[in-house]
Order: C-alpha cells, then structure tokens, then sequence
C-alpha cells in the first residue's frame, strides 16, 4: 500500500479537462481495484534468457526465447506485491495498438522474484535517430505517440515516466511501443498523487513545483520533451536536480512566466529554487528556434510543441485536442 501524501493546500485544486470522471464512475475504488487483481503466474522453464538489454532502479531488463519468438523478460527487484499488481492490472487494461503487449507473468519459486514478460520490439537508439529525422518523419511518430497516449488517457491512465526510452521507434516497421508502465496510475479527480515519478530532465513544471492535484498533462510535457528532443537534440532540457532543470525550462519561458504559475496555484517553493528562476528575465524561445534545422524549422511543429511545454498545466494541450492541432492537418485531408 502507497504511503499517505500530506494534505496540502493550493489556491486552486485543478481538475484534468478530458477523461476525468472516467474511473470516478467505473471503478471507484482504485486500490480495490488492484488487489483484486489475481495473477496467473505461468512456468518459468518456458523462458530462456539471452542478454541483459536494461536495467533500472526498480527491475532488469533481458531479452529471451519463449514459444512466441523474442520476448523481454523484466525481472522486478525491490517492488512490494502492490505495486506488481498495479502494474500488471494496467498493462492488461491498456494492451491495444502501440503499447507494449503483456505475454506472462512468472515467479521463481526458490527466490519469489516475479518476472513480466511482454514482447521484445526491435528498436534504434533515440540519439541515432533523431538527429537525421525529417519534419515528416517527426510529425508521423508524434502523432503516434499523441494518439496512442490519448487511447491510454481515455481509459483513465496515466503513464507518468514518458520519456524516449520508454517510447520505442522502429523507422524499418514505422512502429512505435510504450513500455514500462511502472509508474503508471489511475487517474482520479482531487486526488493528491506522488510527484516523485517520472526521470528528471522529463519532469513536468507541477512535478518539479510539488503541485500534487497533477493529471494526465505529465504525460503530454513527457511528449514535448520528445519533439523538442526531435528538433534540437537530445537533452533539449537539461539538469540533473530540480533546480538545474527548473532554470532550463524558465530559461526558455522566462521567469514571469514561472513566477505567475506558482502565484496562480499557490505553490510553496523551496527557497532554494529562486535564484534558478530569476537569473531569466526574458523568454529565449526566439534564439533556441535558430538552433533548429532549417530542413525541419517548421511554423506549425513548432508551435505544437510550445503547447506541448507550456509551464501551466492547466493551459497545456490536451492529448485529444493535440490531435487537432494544425500539424497533423495533412492526415485529415
């Protein structure tokens, strides 16, 4: 069971505008949902494992042989039960186009490791490929990741880790695959959710700034991240602490932009974080937008992918809406 978060005060309370009474209405309790949650564990002498390809605070990563060709083998360490059944009840509720499919469940029966095997998809390492992507190939993988996120949102989930290694790119197949859903959760409106998720340069601004009434919008800044990455490079945002990632995200908005969020939510900073917000007076989109390739410095991309990072929450793009956006017009002619 997760530890209790305090309760914490906020001028204002926000609510996700899209799929927000979803599991409300389905499934109203959440945690019953999950423990209910009876897993079938399959034999493990079935799997055979060939190489590591990934490892984490929480699991390793193997690739392995099994009945249906190739599969990955997460091999879970330090994890309580709970959060296993999460994970899997999530993974079996989402399995649809683009999101990793689950295969198995196995336990060593000397050790009660569990293990979640799912399919092993072929893909390229986000620093190789991203540099020589087109504007179409960037559209056409960004709209994948939109749409796909979008379906799992509908469904009243959150990812809360989206980030290039959890988002797979096969360019030989045209294929994407979301993985690792650890971190994921239901969404519920006027719960206070954990900000300790998602990998730190990806973190959202109300994750950085303790807002705990946060929803599916981590998961869009998640997909800003991505385009960025796409457009300027890998590490767009950079730091290795809250604080150094804070200042890369004002230094591209400014700080009046930082400071009115904080103000408009009521949030409590660490006055640590204050000299990082205030060395940037002015927002420095204009100058990062040189950087860009002039093969892919497209008007429209561009602006989605300031909607796609826009500090407040509330006033980011929403996944369905996204979908809309004018980038993608070329898909709906």
């Amino acid at each position: 069971m997760s530890h209790p978060i305090p309760i914490t005060h906020y001028k204002i309370n926000s609510i996700s505008p899209v799929y927000a009474y979803y599991n409300q209405y389905l499934y109203p309790n959440h945690e019953e949902e999950y423990s209910k949650n009876e897993i079938k564990y399959g034999k493990v002498n079935r799997y055979r494992i060939i190489s590591i390809i990934g490892s984490g605070k929480y699991s390793i990563v193997f690739a392995g042989n099994c009945s249906k060709g190739f599969c990955a083998i997460k091999v879970l360490k330090n994890v309580v039960f709970q959060k296993v059944q999460k994970e899997i009840y999530l993974l079996q509720r989402l399995q649809g186009p683009n999101v990793v499919k689950l295969y198995d469940v196995i336990r060593d029966e000397l050790t009660g490791t569990i293990s979640i095997v799912t399919e092993y998809f072929h893909s390229e390492s986000a620093r190789k490929i991203y540099p020589i992507f087109s504007i179409e190939e960037i559209r056409y993988y960004i709209y994948m990741i939109i749409i796909t996120m979008d379906s799992c949102h509908a469904k009243g989930v959150m990812h809360r880790d989206i980030k290039p290694g959890n988002v797979l790119i096969n360019i030989r197949k045209n294929q994407i695959s979301i993985i690792d859903w650890g971190l994921a959760d239901l969404y519920y409106p006027m719960k206070q959710y954990s900000v300790r998720v998602s990998t730190m340069r990806y973190k959202a601004p109300e994750l950085l700034l303790n807002y705990h009434f946060y929803d599916y919008a981590v998961d869009v800044w998640g997909i800003g991240c991505i385009m960025a990455e796409m457009m300027f490079g890998i590490g767009f945002i950079k730091g290795s602490i809250y604080e150094e990632v804070l200042a890369s995200i004002t230094k591209l908005w400014g700080k009046d932009e930082i400071h009115k969020y904080i103000d408009k939510y009521g949030l409590e900073v660490p006055d640590t974080y204050w000299p990082y917000i205030d060395q940037y007076d002015k927002p420095t989109w204009d100058e990062a937008i040189e950087m860009i390739r002039e093969d892919i410095r497209d008007d429209l991309a561009i602006d989605l992918m300031k909607k796609l990072l826009t500090v407040d929450h509330g006033e980011r793009i929403t996944c369905r809406d996204a979908l809309h956006h004018p980038f993608f017009d070329v898909y709906y002619k």
